[in-house]
């Protein structure tokens, strides 16, 4: 007999224009770039979410909580900082992003 172990994940995606909204950037299109290039080099960083999906170039959905501790962290996490995991900040996140 094996055992399956079942995990519930909750995703909040959001848009580009919502990130304006939540964040109060302007004009997040360059921070959105790095944040999808940490995603794309690190790709275990966020498990077992799943940071953005890409429909096709101009329609892009992040995750809010992905976002959201890369945009907290995010001088520490570009310098390859190893000290911060994204687990043990999630309970906090959907706290305050949920």
């Amino acid at each position: 007999m094996e055992q399956i172990k079942v995990r519930v994940l909750h995703q909040v995606w959001v848009y580009q224009k919502d990130i304006v909204d939540i964040f109060g950037y302007k004009s997040p299109s360059g921070l959105l770039k790095k944040f999808r290039e940490f995603c794309d080099t690190h790709p275990s960083f966020f498990s077992p979410h799943k940071p953005y999906l890409m429909h096709d170039k101009s329609l892009i959905q992040y995750d809010i909580y992905c976002f959201a501790f890369y945009f907290e962290n995010r001088g520490l996490l570009d310098a390859g900082s190893r000290s911060i995991k994204f687990q043990d900040d999630v309970e906090r996140l959907k706290e305050v992003y949920g």
